[in-house]
């Protein structure tokens, strides 16, 4: 189908037929080759009033893909379909909005106006976007979405998301004293699962509660179901000096089948102590080729001197040739970055 026949069938009242160009555009867009030939028509077609709702939100969707965040003229049209008189255009502008998290300032904005929006899916979408900055204004809407135990309806054109999931993500990240009592009313449902109980813990550990903290990092001793999703939610909750001490058992139990994870999130949060069992690790022949790949990656990730160091002894031991090349690309990285310094 040409162009102009996909964005006709996206703007069909037949979603059956809207769908599929959806899935098309969406394809096109994500295509570097063919963006410039879709940026004019889908612009036109989310800013005009007359077009039909999804297919707007649609194109508003794309325009993450398609603009640059760092023009002015993008948050100016962001800006005046956040006020759009149709929801589902105010929502598509929310979420995508949302994406730029590096940009507070011109996000909150946009954002704070519709936390008091008339249609409840376009404050969530707010409150999601406000994480980072997450204040009692917000909070109304983020408990009373997680109240509700429903994942919530899929709406096109919006990829399909657990609103509740989402709302616990945001609550955990933002480390809000406000969600300390909410969380724990969570806790003490014995209606709700195992893995949400975990997301309240998780919020009560991000927002500095002991209680939190220890059931978080009990979590991180339990079966593997458990244990995975904890490992997932330390992004958002953060380290601390238990969470870290756990990690480092984690790491040198050689029976433990999350080593390689304990690995990752070392790397990730720099943890100098983990220096000398993450080269043990590498060196290893014994461990798993993922283990020793993902122990290369964190000594990389702490970038310190003795990382680098310890990257170089172990270069010339192990006897994997892909391990060696791969630390040899790490290794060639971090000398392009210090000679760019």
């Amino acid at each position: 189908m040409t162009l102009d026949a996909l964005i006709d069938a996206l703007s069909s009242s037949d979603l059956e037929r809207a769908r599929p160009a959806a899935e098309a555009l969406t394809r096109m867009a994500c295509d570097p080759e063919q963006q410039q030939a879709l940026r004019e028509p889908l612009l036109a077609l989310a800013k005009d009033p007359g077009a039909r709702p999804h297919a707007r939100a649609f194109a508003v969707l794309q325009t993450r893909r398609l603009l640059d965040a760092e023009e002015g003229e993008c948050w100016k049209l962001w800006a005046a379909l956040a006020k759009d008189p149709d929801a589902l255009v105010r929502r598509a502008a929310a979420r995508v909005v949302s994406d730029w998290d590096d940009l507070e300032s011109k996000i909150g904005d946009i954002l704070w106006p519709l936390l008091k929006d008339v249609d409840e899916a376009v404050r969530l979408e707010a409150v999601l976007g406000l994480t980072v900055q997450l204040i009692s204004a917000a909070v109304p809407t983020l408990l009373a979405r997680i109240a509700r135990r429903d994942p919530g309806p899929a709406v096109f054109p919006f990829p399909a998301r657990d609103d509740r999931l989402a709302c616990l993500h945001a609550a955990e990240s933002a480390g809000s004293e406000e969600m300390i009592e909410p969380a724990r009313r969570l806790l003490a449902d014995p209606e709700e699962t195992e893995q949400i109980h975990l997301h309240a813990a998780a919020i009560l550990a991000s927002a500095g509660d002991e209680e939190g903290k220890r059931l978080f990092v009990d979590a991180m001793g339990k079966r593997q179901v458990l244990r995975g999703l904890a490992f997932e939610l330390l992004d958002r909750v953060g380290l601390d000096d238990s969470r870290e001490e756990r990690l480092l058992q984690i790491l040198c139990d050689r029976a433990d089948p999350m080593r390689g994870e304990a690995a990752r999130q070392l790397g990730e949060f720099c943890v100098s102590d983990a220096l000398a069992p993450l080269q043990a690790m590498l060196d290893d022949a014994s461990e798993p080729p993922e283990n020793r790949r993902a122990a290369a990656t964190a000594l990389a990730a702490i970038d310190e001197d003795e990382a680098w160091d310890a990257l170089q002894q172990s270069r010339q031991r192990v006897g994997d040739a892909a391990l060696q090349e791969a630390i040899a690309e790490l290794l060639a990285k971090h000398l392009e970055e210090e000679i760019d310094e």
